[in-house]
């Protein structure tokens, strides 16, 4: 249900196109669109995410400056509000 309520926030508020199946994209092509999850690792800890699992990706901030979609809140539980 969450991935469902975060894709439904892409499509309605940033009118990216719909996966083929709800919260799940089939392929690197499908997912391309939407813009990659970040953030600061401001305590510098070296540890999966207790929600997401045990692996963690490491991005340069140069590319994530070029690609990343900034928000001050989570905006896929924004549309609850």
């Amino acid at each position: 249900e969450g991935w469902q309520m975060e894709d439904y926030a892409e499509m309605d508020l940033y009118k990216l196109k719909p996966f083929n199946h709800t919260g799940a994209p089939a392929s690197f092509e499908e997912a391309f669109e939407r813009g990659p999850y970040t953030l600061v690792n401001n305590f510098l800890v070296d540890a999966g995410s207790p929600l997401y699992g045990d692996v963690s990706a490491v991005f340069s901030q140069k590319a994530m400056q070029k690609i990343a979609i900034v928000s001050a809140i989570d905006t896929g539980f924004f549309e609850n509000a």
